[in-house]
This record gives structure tokens, C-alpha cells and sequence, in this order.
């Protein structure tokens, strides 16, 4: 109760029972034509764009739980999170992740990226990333060098992925 009155008075509560998401799900209802807008990267950056200010509400609203399995898994490793690791944060959003990483305890190095200008000006002010940058990872990681990386995180962004390119980009700037 004292969490959600702090949220409240600095405007940071989202109600999982009332916010954007829900008072807007009969416009998402048909869901995204995942097609159409990864074929035009273009189009997809500017949805994310226009998606940006109400990221937060969105995973809220349709009970995200990527992030409490971050929070699961980064228990389990704990020790593993105060080393000098570096961590990639692929189509990083507006950096739900990595804030994510940080309040377990993640103390090395980690980049974001995403195609989004909008998301990547949300994710900065976090200030929790070393590096963000913007990339469209369809295309691949070449401002990653290879094999420079612990982890490579992608949460929510798979299906927007053409994994033909992207996972063996991954497997590329992971250390062996």
C-alpha cells in the first residue's frame, strides 16, 4: 500500500485493473499484422515511436511477465550479477530490462538497442544502460563486435524477429 501511494503522488501507479492498455484493448482486439510491419522497418519504428510514452502501461495492462522471470532468474545468479560481465539488450524498448537487471543487482556493462527512436529517448532516461544505440536487428549487429558479450537479452521482440538473421547474430557476439 505504501509502494502504490508513493506512485500515486509522483504519477508513477499504473492500476493493472484501469489504465491505457484496458480502457484501449477493443482497438487491439485484431491484434498487429506482424507481416506487414516487418517488412517496412520503417513502419514498425514509428508504431514503437508512438508506443513509447505508454510502454509502461502497456505491459502492465496485458500482465507482462517477462519481468518477473528477469527478476526469478537474476535471484538465482546472484553472484553472477556482480561480476564484470556485459549484457546486450536487443530491441531494449524503453529499457524495462535492464532497470530491471540493474535493481537485482547487475553491476557490469550493458548496452541497449532498438529501432525505435522514441523507445531509445524512454530507455535513456533510465540511465541504466552504459551504451544505447539505435539498430534494427533484422539487419543484423555489426556495431557489435563479435564474441564481446555474457548474455544477450531479447524480451517481447522475438516474434518481430526474422531469426534466420538475428540468432546467429546473437550466437556471433556471444563469448564462447
Amino acid at each position: 500500500a505504501a509502494v502504490v501511494e508513493a506512485q500515486a503522488a509522483t504519477g508513477t501507479h499504473i492500476d493493472p485493473e484501469s489504465n491505457w492498455y484496458t480502457k484501449n484493448i477493443a482497438r487491439f482486439g485484431g491484434g498487429f499484422d506482424m507481416k506487414a510491419l516487418t517488412a517496412q522497418p520503417g513502419l514498425l519504428a514509428a508504431k514503437f515511436d508512438r508506443m513509447a510514452s505508454k510502454y509502461a502501461v502497456w505491459t502492465v495492462g496485458n500482465r507482462c511477465t517477462y519481468y518477473d522471470w528477469i527478476a526469478r532468474s537474476a535471484r538465482a545468479a546472484t553472484d553472477e550479477l556482480r561480476g564484470e560481465g556485459a549484457i546486450l539488450d536487443v530491441a531494449c524498448g524503453i529499457g524495462l530490462p535492464g532497470h530491471q537487471l540493474r535493481l537485482c543487482g547487475f553491476e557490469g556493462h550493458m548496452s541497449g538497442t532498438d529501432l525505435s527512436v522514441g523507445m531509445l529517448a524512454r530507455a535513456r532516461e533510465r540511465r541504466v544502460y552504459n551504451r544505447l544505440f539505435l539498430a534494427d536487428a533484422n539487419a543484423g549487429l555489426a556495431a557489435v563486435e563479435s564474441e564481446s558479450l555474457d548474455l544477450v537479452l531479447c524480451f517481447g521482440a522475438l516474434e518481430l524477429l526474422d531469426h534466420a538473421i538475428c540468432l546467429p547474430e546473437f550466437a556471433r557476439v556471444l563469448k564462447p
